[in-house]
């Protein structure tokens, strides 16, 4: 506005212009981009932990900043814009640290770690755990369960074949001189759950009272001549000695035979008194320095009264030698051979044995190398055995199948045993085929079932059942070995 005056009343009132200069604004800036610090990220949220540290001597931690801009910026004189950057420590605590474990171990039984289960089947318990190498800190995740258990081995138990305990032997053949006896066994559970059979047999047989037949000892029927005197003198008062004669063994008793007869008779001498020599007694001669092959022993006598009117006196110490024999060698023979016949053996049984080593010096002599036996039915016993049928060679319309049989008849008066293989056949399927290709069809080639239970050899033959050609049996031959329905072949 110009300068000017006014006049009102009489009143006289002048404006005049004045501070010309614009007035002063003040710097303006926006509000800051997060208005809370606790809406601002921190460059480090928090600080590793490691077992051990301590918080207050780590660094540096994380910041927090918050900036904002100038809207206007001061003119005239205004107040300066403030600070547009601000920051401040934050972080300045451990991280969560999380629990530390190793893996799990091996499934052990809970109260034998040497195993794997506590049971072997019908349902155990295995347990298996892991260790805690480092518990959670500053809210970290919690340690986890550090054991845990299953079940195992669920499967049954196999249970063997039980069978009862052998009966008591039955009464021997023989009273003596080897005879035969049994006993038998049976079953008393059988297997389950893949359990094992019984092994063995379910009856046996051994030889009994294998000891020779008494005989009793005999001797010579005449005395021998007289010997001399057993002194050649004698004190007063004395005994004076003795006169014996003597029977000669031949034969020792043998197996509870009686005993041997007397075989030395005894008499008194007539009286002869001697010189009165020193009485001396000869102590007990030492143990012998070696069992065999020369050694020596000593003996020292004991005066027990000197020696009277030029009788001797006590002898000096005596060594002789002992056990002069060379060191003896027992015989060693081998184990029995199996029954078998022999050349003109007619209907009896031989065994042998070999003299493995010879006796030397002394040692015992070798038994008897060859043993004899009349042939019985325990050396061989008749029997029969059959196979399973094979499938059929044809669906319909009638074909065949076959089994294996085997036969073993025994002689009862001598060594010999007829041991028949034999092949049956029979017919199958007669019902009529329904579709043409099957009345048309060739036989199906099918395979015979092995025997369960095969008769061994008697000889040394193994011939295997497929090794030699099949012929049938005619009529006759059918009815000789009793064989019954069927088509019969044999091999040759």
């Amino acid at each position: 506005m110009g300068a000017g005056i006014h006049r009102d009343n009489c009143v006289t009132t002048q404006k005049i212009q004045c501070n010309p200069n614009p007035c002063p604004s003040d710097c303006v800036v926006s509000e800051w981009d997060y208005e809370v610090w606790s809406d601002a990220p921190c460059s480090a949220p928090c600080v590793t932990y490691t077992q051990g540290a301590n918080i207050t001597t780590l660094g540096p931690y994380g910041t927090k900043r918050r900036t904002r801009t100038v809207t206007s910026n001061p003119i005239f004189g205004g107040k300066a814009c403030p600070g547009l950057d601000d920051e401040r420590v934050c972080g300045d605590h451990f991280c969560p640290y999380h629990c530390v474990f190793e893996l799990w171990g091996t499934w052990k039984s809970p109260t034998d770690p040497s195993k794997t289960c506590s049971e072997t089947c019908g349902s155990g318990v295995q347990k298996r755990t892991r260790v805690i190498t480092y518990q959670a800190k500053h809210g970290g995740s919690e340690c986890p369960a550090t054991a845990e258990t299953q079940e195992c081995n669920a499967h049954c138990c196999a249970k063997a074949q039980v069978a009862s305990n052998f009966s008591a032997w039955g009464q021997c053949s023989r009273s003596c001189e080897y005879g035969t006896q049994s006993r038998y066994r049976t079953q008393i559970s059988p297997a389950s759950c893949g359990g094992e059979p019984v092994s063995g047999h379910w009856s046996e047989t051994r030889l009994c009272n294998h000891h020779c037949c008494p005989k009793d000892a005999v001797a010579s029927e005449d005395w021998s001549a007289p010997s001399a005197c057993s002194k050649s003198c004698n004190k007063a008062g004395e005994d004076t000695g003795t006169i014996t004669r003597t029977k000669t063994p031949i034969r020792l008793a043998e197996c509870g035979g009686k005993p041997m007869p007397l075989l030395v008779d005894t008499q008194v001498c007539p009286e002869n008194l001697c010189p009165v020599h020193a009485d001396c007694q000869w102590g007990n001669y030492t143990a012998c320095s070696a069992s065999c092959g020369t050694g020596v022993k000593t003996r020292t006598s004991i005066v027990i009264s000197h020696a009277l009117d030029g009788g001797w006196d006590c002898p000096a110490p005596q060594t002789i030698n002992c056990n002069e024999h060379l060191c003896p060698t027992d015989c060693v023979v081998s184990s029995w051979s199996n029954w078998d016949s022999y050349f003109d053996g007619k209907s009896k049984l031989r065994r042998t044995r070999t003299i493995l080593v010879e006796a030397q010096l002394g040692g015992k002599i070798c038994p008897s190398l060859v043993e004899y036996e009349e042939h019985t039915v325990k050396h061989c016993t008749d029997r029969v055995t059959y196979g399973d049928w094979s499938a059929c060679t044809k669906v319909c319309g009638t074909g065949y199948k076959y089994r294996y049989h085997q036969k073993m008849d025994c002689s009862l008066t001598s060594v010999v045993k007829y041991h028949m293989t034999f092949r049956q056949g029979k017919h199958c399927n007669n019902e009529a085929c329904t579709v043409d290709a099957d009345w048309d069809a060739l036989p199906i080639a099918v395979t015979i079932p092995p025997l369960h239970d095969p008769i061994p050899h008697p000889t040394l033959s193994r011939r295997l059942i497929a090794d030699a050609a099949w012929v049938d049996l005619t009529e006759a031959e059918v009815a000789e070995y009793g064989l019954g329905e069927g088509n019969w072949q044999t091999q040759h």
